[in-house]
């Protein structure tokens, strides 16, 4: 055996971590790559005084663009029925408009390696409206006849 044959099966077990080392990082650097996903979360409406209501239109839910590694973004996806955003109107004026910050969303995400990277609505206008009640008479009228063989008895009628 030559000694240059020698020398390839002493290197040999080393040569194999090698490989072994090289596809445990590829496989890692892969799963760490970052990917794109699309989440909606539900939106709420709070801090309204009881003579006061929201008559703006606040879209059901937020439709938010994230990037991050792909196990996070799947988490997410799972977790994204769950999961709400209360818009606060306490102290806000008619009129003025709410800006949905990506940073705040991140946080409401609760997954450090996501990034929101778009929210669709970015706004909402408030539109408030006061309140009213008023006590009005109500008195039902009735109109048609009922088929043959049946009646409606008015005086036990309950409006």
């Amino acid at each position: 055996m030559s000694p240059r044959r020698s020398t390839h099966r002493k290197n040999l077990p080393y040569a194999a971590i090698a490989v072994i080392m090289a596809v445990g990082l590829a496989v890692s650097v892969y799963d760490q790559q970052e990917h794109e996903a699309v989440v909606e979360i539900g939106l709420t409406v709070s801090g309204l005084p009881p003579n006061v209501i929201f008559v703006g239109e606040l879209p059901p839910r937020l439709t938010l663009r994230l990037r991050g590694p792909e196990s996070e973004l799947l988490e997410l996806l799972e977790q994204s029925r769950n999961l709400r955003r209360e818009v606060d109107l306490a102290g806000r004026r008619d009129g003025e408009e709410i800006r949905f910050d990506p940073a705040s969303l991140e946080d409401l995400l609760g997954v450090r390696e996501v990034r929101v990277i778009a929210v669709q609505p970015a706004t909402v206008r408030v539109l408030l409206a006061r309140r009213a009640t008023r006590r009005v008479p109500v008195r039902p009228v009735f109109t048609g006849t009922p088929p043959e063989g049946y009646r409606v008895e008015t005086s036990k009628v309950r409006v």
